[in-house]
């Protein structure tokens, strides 16, 4: 199942237009705040990835790496939900909403929920537009949902 994450992961900061330098077992992209380097396989040792780099985010959906988050670099284990393929039964509580974000004030309202929520350390204190940009808005096949009461 991290397979699946990490291709959709590649595919996603991909389309947001980062420059990625595929390598044999990782994929390396620029962003101009925050690179990130995503393992594309399990790996324990990563100092020749992580070494000498300036801020940086290494996303290993494998829980294989022995790093650790040292100033500057963030270390990111992405929960994976492992789950039989087939139809889910949709409840929302009465008075919800849930809904797919369609402008830049939406964004912001989901982008918060992410920051402060889950939490993203590197983050925080939330600003708009600093973790999900509203130009992704754009980004064909991406689509943030939003629950509204």
């Amino acid at each position: 199942m991290p397979r699946l994450y990490v291709d959709n992961v590649v595919r996603m900061w991909t389309a947001y237009g980062d420059v990625a330098s595929p390598a044999r077992d990782h994929v390396h992209f620029k962003n101009p705040k925050r690179d990130r380097i995503v393992l594309t396989d399990p790996r324990d040792d990563v100092e020749d990835l992580i070494s000498g780099r300036g801020v940086l985010t290494l996303e290993d959906s494998f829980g294989t790496s022995k790093a650790r988050d040292r100033d500057g670099m963030l270390i990111k284990r992405m929960p994976i939900m492992d789950r039989p393929p087939g139809p889910i039964a949709v409840t929302t509580p009465t008075g919800t909403t849930v809904c797919a974000v369609k402008d830049a004030g939406e964004l912001g309202d989901a982008e918060r929920v992410i920051v402060d929520g889950f939490p993203q350390r590197a983050n925080q204190p939330w600003r708009p537009g600093v973790a999900l940009p509203s130009h992704r808005l754009d980004v064909p096949g991406w689509t943030v949902w939003l629950r509204l009461r």
